[in-house]
């Protein structure tokens, strides 16, 4: 009974997904950025999988096409067990000779953080995104800085007014990019994943919020991974949305009273590390 088991087909596609994983890393360990912990994000991997009753059904019916994903998240550095990314699975036409599997791959705000912090060619000090409720107060500072205030206690902060991604150079550069509810629809709505009940958009939507301030700030920073594995890799890992291609934002204007009123683009300023 016992060599039953273990020979089903389901335990069979889980080994070959073990399998590959470990072969594809094996082969290209080599080439991976410095400071990369292939084993033990691989382990962390398949850990987050087997969790995941939808994504685990998957990976047995499908253990070559899983191991390549999770390979180009190792390849970066990306941890699926600390959601740093994702894999969203949904099954069409479950059960019928016409059965399609659909994967939506994306990185989390905390990828993209992390990711920034590791390959900017400009060292970066800090890195942050917050999403802004209507009940918060913010306002620009004599220096032109974007400051944010919130009870974090407070349980009704009311609506959703936008996003934004402060990001600050060791350099002395402060830059601050803004996104407003019209924009992260916009987004949303090229969303391959959204319509999905596990979506991160359903499920995790204040991150979602941040990670697509987080993106529109990644436009201005200068990324060199120091391997071209990684480079590829990198843009393998998001394909919920294209965000060179979303639809046209909204006119960018100088700062101004309410920054989400409309979409802003800050400038680049010194920044005086006492005033953070």
């Amino acid at each position: 009974m016992s060599n039953q088991v273990q020979n089903t087909p389901e335990v069979q596609g889980e080994e070959r997904l073990k399998g590959v994983l470990s072969g594809m890393i094996k082969k290209s360990i080599s080439v991976f950025p410095e400071g990369v912990n292939a084993e033990l994000l691989k382990i962390n991997a398949l850990v987050h999988i087997e969790r995941n009753p939808s994504l685990l059904e998957i990976a047995k019916i499908e253990p070559v096409r899983i191991a390549q994903i999770v390979y180009n998240f190792i390849a970066l550095g990306l941890d699926m067990l600390n959601r740093e990314c994702y894999i969203v699975p949904f099954i069409k036409n479950r059960g019928r000779a016409d059965q399609q599997i659909e994967l939506t791959i994306l990185k989390d705000y905390r990828g993209e953080i992390k990711l920034a912090r590791k390959y900017s060619v400009d060292p970066i000090r800090e890195i942050f995104a917050r999403v802004v409720y209507e009940n918060d107060e913010y306002h620009f500072n004599e220096l032109g800085h974007f400051v944010h205030t919130f009870d974090p206690f407070d349980v009704d902060r009311g609506a959703k007014k936008g996003a934004y991604c402060t990001v600050v150079y060791k350099s002395g550069v402060q830059q601050t990019e803004f996104v407003n509810v019209e924009e992260i629809n916009k987004i949303k709505s090229v969303s391959k994943s959204a319509g999905y009940p596990n979506s991160p958009w359903n499920r995790w939507e204040d991150e979602m919020w941040r990670k697509t301030a987080i993106r529109k700030a990644m436009k201005n920073i200068s990324l060199d991974f120091g391997s071209s594995e990684a480079a590829r890799a990198y843009g393998d890992t998001d394909t919920d949305v294209d965000f060179s291609s979303t639809p046209p934002t909204l006119p960018q204007i100088k700062a101004q009273n309410d920054a989400f009123e409309n979409v802003v683009e800050s400038e680049a300023k010194e920044v005086n590390f006492n005033d953070i």
